[in-house]
């Protein structure tokens, strides 16, 4: 059991399939970039959870015009919540705020409008215009997921901002991100949607055409790459509870591989444990942590 009694085992195959039917229900909105858009000196803020519809429409928007963000994540019975009440009066999601132009605001369309206004030529891509339907279509994608990313899990907050590059379709990436909203774990969502100027540099980064990739700001170069690998190194790998002698993770867990695991995953182990104290094993162990 994870923390609060929270399951982390669960049935790889199934959360992989309905993170895809999230994209699929979204006609696969924040896989590609949309025109040109001029990145602000100042990083955007964006206070959502992952659960809701109209937050995913906010970071499709994001995405689709390279636009990196702080993200705030605000799971129901979470420490962020009050502090968009405290500055925008209402306790409503997205809540962007814009330390470029000192502009905050809610509702989820005046935001995709702001952006694309502001830092491209206005155009939005058909799969955020479409009004009801839009809503509509996010909302389906929230029901698949069976309400991941929706509540607080009591963890660890680390000290400096994590940082996560990854694009908004991916149902990989999204895995990692239901992870860190629900563990309340503030980081900077570096976008790199397909076909945009930043892929390249996220490919050289992660090795492969694929995410997401995890890092902090001062070891950007030993950022480690959360792949494929991910069913056949969880299903050795085991958690218990921490002791003084342990390193420890975020989410207060210390991982070991089991005996008998294949002896090729060895050499991954001593690179994840570098990272155990920043959320990559937090946020690649829904689905396959076995306590």
């Amino acid at each position: 059991m994870g923390p609060q009694g929270t399951p982390l085992s669960r049935n790889r195959t199934l959360d992989v399939a309905t993170s895809f039917l999230v994209s699929g229900f979204r006609f696969a909105a924040g896989q590609y970039v949309r025109g040109n858009s001029r990145r602000p000196p100042k990083l955007l803020e964006l206070y959502e959870f992952e659960a809701c519809p109209f937050c995913r429409k906010a970071r499709e928007a994001l995405c689709e015009l390279e636009l990196d963000a702080i993200i705030y994540p605000c799971p129901k019975n979470g420490r962020f919540r009050d502090q968009v009440k405290k500055r925008g009066g209402k306790m409503m999601f997205p809540f962007l705020i814009d330390p470029n132009t000192g502009k905050e605001m809610y509702e989820s369309d005046d935001i995709i409008r702001y952006l694309a206004t502001t830092y491209a030529n206005g155009e939005i891509s058909w799969t955020l215009k479409m009004g009801p339907l839009t809503t509509l279509s996010s909302s389906l994608a929230s029901a698949v997921r069976m309400s991941r990313g929706l509540t607080a899990r009591r963890a660890r907050a680390p000290e400096e901002l994590l940082e996560l590059w990854s694009f908004e379709a991916s149902p990989y990436c999204r895995l990692v991100r239901e992870a860190l909203c629900e563990l309340e774990i503030p980081y900077v969502l570096h976008n790199v949607p397909k076909k945009g100027a930043t892929r390249e540099a996220f490919i050289a980064r992660s090795g492969k055409n694929e995410g997401p990739v995890f890092g902090r700001p001062e070891h950007r170069q030993r950022n480690v790459r959360v792949s494929r690998d991910r069913p056949l190194l969880g299903r050795h790998l085991c958690a218990r509870k921490i002791t003084s002698s342990n390193i420890v993770n975020s989410a207060g867990f210390a991982f070991d591989l089991r005996p008998g695991a294949p002896e090729h995953l060895r050499s991954r182990v001593p690179v994840l444990r570098q990272f155990l104290d920043r959320i990559v094993l937090a946020g690649i162990s829904r689905g396959f942590i076995r306590t």
